[in-house]
């Protein structure tokens, strides 16, 4: 099974969502799990022994340029990837938009009221639903056993 996490920024956020790899990799063995990660913080995952492979996206600076080229080529270069699932973990428009942009039967995040950013709901096939001001554990918790169709005890 290739899977695909998005979460790009929030330090933090980005150290939280990674606890639970350990859990998917051990329940699903085959797994390969990729992740897609601001470049400003790749350097934080890539060591951990649960990522087959990171994505550094210059999401940012590419933006930041206004240069609809090198916007154009970073989402055309996205276009080359495949996945059995795509999780959303982040909630924003911009993490939306690279789900978007990959390919995979399954893109999973958060419904218009539990994301940062409801509109990023539309970009997802299945939606998950938690109270936003729930812990981000809570939440990422929620998000992936219902994205991998585990039961609760498993990433507990």
């Amino acid at each position: 099974m290739k899977i695909a996490i998005v979460r790009l920024s929030a330090l933090g956020d980005i150290i939280v969502s990674a606890v639970f790899l350990a859990a998917i990799k051990e329940r699903f063995t085959d797994a390969q799990i990729e992740w897609f990660v601001d470049e400003r913080f790749g350097a934080i995952l890539e060591h951990s022994p649960y990522i087959d492979k990171l994505h550094p996206i210059a999401l940012k600076s590419a933006l930041k340029t206004f240069n609809p080229l090198k916007i154009f080529k970073l989402f055309k270069n996205l276009r080359a990837y495949e996945y059995d699932i795509i999780i959303d973990m982040q909630g924003l428009v911009k993490s939306a938009l690279i789900t978007q942009m990959l390919k995979a039967p399954k893109k999973v995040g958060f419904d218009y009221a539990s994301a940062r950013e409801g509109l990023s709901a539309f970009f997802y096939s299945q939606k998950v639903s938690i109270a936003y001001d729930e812990p981000i554990l809570k939440r990422n918790f929620t998000l992936l056993s219902q994205a991998l169709n585990l039961p609760k005890k498993e990433i507990s």
